[in-house]
């Protein structure tokens, strides 16, 4: 893939199991995104090679995934990915991702060239800190732009996320089309461009957020939290009936927060209480 021999364009890739990457709490094996410029030293730098296939995770996780990209940007589990794409059905559990920016735990940015989705996933107890650079959300980094639209559907957010324009599920969301998805989590923004949903812009149905915000930064109109819920709301169940019939109730993976209805038999023991930094 990052060698250009492929971009998997109509093409499935079914992911048959969970994937440990790391012991809980370490860091030894730092990940390489799929696709993207590996070495990109600013935002708008070429996407590289994109992903164009189609990524079910059938309901799988990949846990501790450690990705240190602090130099560079577009990082991520995908680097970049561009029409035609789909993502879907696949948890996240524990990641950590730093790079400059153009950072989300599912992918980076994504490329102009028409529609791609990201369903059903769902990322617990993230840590996605940036480290001098814009764009970093905690499903897509950015937009840069995909004119075509990016559409992200049933998806949640736990966890922590630091930097410039940076949001609960999107960072740069010009093109971002949010519909049913939730963050519960820490903001730590060091500009004014924040939000539980978005940094700025982009389209929010149906979307909550339970936000602590860390620092002093008076938050951009152009931002978004969705509709903002305390707590309690957020662990409910009137929560799980405003997201719909895609979302459950937690099993005590996911600090009382809504997971998917795929992750029923996932243990609690699987889950560590806090990220590595």
């Amino acid at each position: 893939m990052n060698a250009g021999t492929t971009s998997f364009n109509g093409k499935t890739l079914n992911l048959t199991g969970d994937i440990w990457l790391n012991y809980t709490g370490d860091s030894t094996n730092n990940w390489v995104p799929i696709g993207g410029y590996a070495t990109a030293t600013g935002e708008a730098a070429s996407s590289g090679n994109a992903f164009k296939g189609i990524f079910n995770g059938h309901g799988h996780a990949i846990y501790n995934l450690y990705c240190d990209k602090s130099s560079y940007f577009h990082a991520g589990l995908f680097g970049c990915i561009q029409n035609p794409c789909t993502i879907d059905s696949l948890a996240m559990i524990n990641p950590v991702i730093k790079s400059q920016g153009m950072m989300g735990a599912i992918t980076g940015m994504t490329r102009s060239g028409g529609a791609i989705y990201v369903r059903q996933c769902l990322v617990i107890n993230a840590r996605i800190e940036g480290t001098g650079g814009n764009n970093i959300g905690g499903i897509v980094g950015a937009n840069y732009p995909n004119s075509g639209g990016t559409y992200i559907e049933n998806c949640g957010v736990t966890g922590y996320i630091g930097g410039n324009y940076i949001g609960g599920i999107g960072g740069n969301a010009q093109y971002d089309y949010i519909t049913n998805a939730y963050f519960a989590g820490t903001l730590n923004p060091t500009n004014s461009n924040f939000g539980g949903m978005t940094s700025h812009d982009g389209s929010r149905t149906n979307c909550y957020s339970y936000t602590e915000i860390l620092g002093s930064q008076t938050q951009s109109s152009a931002s978004n939290h969705g509709t903002s819920v305390t707590q309690i709301e957020m662990q409910s169940d009137s929560m799980i009936t405003l997201l719909g019939d895609a979302f459950r109730m937690d099993n005590g993976i996911n600090n009382g927060y809504p997971i998917l209805l795929y992750m029923a038999g996932v243990t609690p023991a699987e889950v560590a209480t806090t990220a590595p930094r």
